[in-house]
């Protein structure tokens, strides 16, 4: 998002983070993912996350055993942007 010059769920390319997840070879039977842009320091975005419904679902959910937090700078408006996906592999 940073480098792309946008803030959403699914990039420039056209890729939901699902099938990001897909390519780089995590196979899982449950996901999904929050994004966050504009605030500077991780206490801030959980923060903001833990007031939005369906964030906080994310962050609260059991289902998830698996997560991957993601943060870059980029010199536009919003300046810092973070990513995190919660998921668990599907069992073979």
């Amino acid at each position: 998002m940073a480098t792309g010059g946008y803030f959403d769920h699914v990039d420039l390319a056209g890729q939901t983070p699902f099938m990001r997840m897909n390519a780089l070879g995590y196979v899982f039977s449950v996901a999904a993912e929050n994004i966050s842009a504009g605030k500077s320091v991780p206490e801030e975005v959980v923060a903001w996350w833990l007031q939005s419904a369906g964030h906080c679902a994310n962050l609260m959910n059991p289902t998830f055993v698996e997560t991957g937090v993601g943060y870059a700078t980029a010199r536009d408006a919003y300046v810092h942007y973070w990513t995190q996906t919660f998921g668990t592999l599907l069992s073979p």
